[in-house]
């Protein structure tokens, strides 16, 4: 679902996150303690970074964004910068299910609310757009699809 854009994070976005967790308003999600909260700041603050070009590395600068690329703790980092996700797909009665960057949304309906079935996951998809759009994340629209399943059958009332 998401573009490779895990690399865009803002710490002080993940810092404020954290601090929301640890002020204990959101303890139910992640119950951080102090320990981990001063761990995640530290790991995560006064990083630098070079690079070789043309055969010279170059001076170190700051890097103001981002997580150390291959590090074990990016995907639990992403899990916890995205996770409330849900609480956008839950206001229009639709079920997710997450692994990992993959969401796939999800409802049913009888064959007379289709269309008001495809258009809560149609306004639930553009609301997703502008939370990815806060988190400097966005919608990979090469692998967004849907599929309707259905039956050629009538409908039976028991």
């Amino acid at each position: 679902m998401l573009a490779a854009s895990f690399k865009l994070w803002q710490k002080k976005f993940l810092w404020q996150l954290m601090a929301y967790i640890f002020n204990g308003l959101a303890y139910d999600r992640f119950s951080i303690d102090n320990t981990a909260y001063n761990w995640f700041q530290s790991y995560l603050s006064d990083r630098q970074q070079s690079f070789v070009y043309n055969g010279q590395q170059t001076t170190f600068f700051p890097l103001d964004c981002s997580v150390p690329q291959g590090s074990v703790l990016g995907p639990l980092e992403f899990v916890a910068y995205t996770e409330d996700s849900s609480d956008v797909v839950v206001k229009h009665d639709i079920n997710q299910h997450v692994y990992a960057d993959d969401n796939q949304l999800h409802t049913s309906c009888f064959p007379r609310d289709v269309a008001r079935a495809r258009q809560r996951l149609s306004k639930c998809t553009a609301d997703l757009v502008v939370w990815c759009a806060q988190r400097r994340l966005q919608l990979n629209a090469n692998k967004t699809e849907v599929l309707l399943v259905g039956s050629k059958q009538p409908h039976q009332t028991f």
